[in-house]
């Protein structure tokens, strides 16, 4: 016999401007405007599933969460989101789904002081946003005088650079060890898009260029790319209640990030339904982990 539901409740939502303001994607989300729900079960099992070595794979599952998750015009591929874009999309549906605070403890560099620290998210998080009229790329000038037009990756570019590193590793031209350096110089390519001028007409060419200048260079417009991305930073101020010193911490991901710590956290939404989470029900208990902190999924 079916089941009688006389109306199907829904768990709480809100309208956002994703970061990029929509700029790469103005005829279907014009000004970045999207309505996201929180995380429904599935959503939350696909977060806490075994990520794979595999950055592609996890983002799929990333893609998967912000499809059930966020209000989307018919058509339109998640994959082509901007990386900063689909991670302010999930930092809300978390805010959503356990509320907006999230604590970790923090040592001051200054006075060694070691306290808990509160961050809402996503608002309380240094945040870049660029406008909806934004045509695409930054410039940047190099301590080597290089004048370097960029552009921002999106999802499915992180993907393209994980495959290649892939196949250059299943051919034997990188040993395993060499992975993520040759991963992350595919990324630094793709976000390169001409030099003093002149545009590499492919990624290999992109690549070495990369390659021909010094390590300090590349780590230079490593370090501008990600001041400048947009999307929230998970590089936070914090005063110090010891010393009133300011300094900056990365705040941590752990294995609790995507679910609430104990059962009791979970907010009851409309119609009475609670966000569950894995574990045991046992009041006041913390969710065991299915292995360290390495085992979160990374979004950051």
């Amino acid at each position: 016999m079916a089941l009688n539901l006389k109306f199907k409740p829904r768990p709480a939502a809100k309208e956002i401007t994703l970061p990029s303001a929509g700029y790469p994607y103005k005829e279907t989300l014009p000004g970045g405007k999207l309505l996201v729900n929180a995380f429904d079960w599935d959503a939350e099992r696909l977060l806490y599933k075994d990520p794979t070595r595999s950055s592609s794979k996890e983002m799929l599952r990333y893609i998967e969460v912000v499809k059930r998750v966020s209000s989307f015009p018919k058509d339109f591929d998640p994959a082509y989101l901007l990386e900063g874009d689909l991670q302010f999309i999930l930092l809300h549906a978390r805010s959503l789904s356990y509320g907006e605070e999230y604590s970790f403890n923090s040592r001051c560099p200054h006075c060694r002081k070691e306290e808990e620290v509160a961050i809402i998210i996503p608002d309380g998080m240094p945040v870049n946003r660029y406008p909806a009229d934004f045509e695409g790329t930054i410039k940047y000038k190099s301590t080597e005088e290089n004048e370097i037009e960029l552009r921002f990756l999106t999802v499915k570019d992180d993907m393209e650079c994980d495959n290649l590193s892939r196949q250059r590793l299943s051919k034997n031209a990188i040993k395993k060890d060499g992975y993520d350096d040759d991963y992350q110089l595919n990324r630094l390519s793709k976000h390169l898009v001409s030099v003093n001028g002149g545009k590499a007409e492919n990624l290999q060419e992109a690549r070495e260029w990369l390659k021909s200048i010094s390590s300090i260079e590349r780590s230079e417009i490593t370090t501008f790319i990600n001041e400048v991305a947009p999307g929230a930073s998970y590089r936070v101020p914090i005063d110090c209640i010891e010393c009133a010193e300011r300094y900056y911490t990365v705040m941590p991901i752990g294995a609790d990030f995507f679910r609430p710590r104990k059962r009791t956290d979970a907010p009851v939404l409309p119609g009475g339904v609670r966000i569950g989470v894995f574990g045991t029900d046992i009041i006041n208990e913390v969710a065991p982990s299915s292995g360290t902190e390495d085992d979160a999924p990374n979004i950051g």
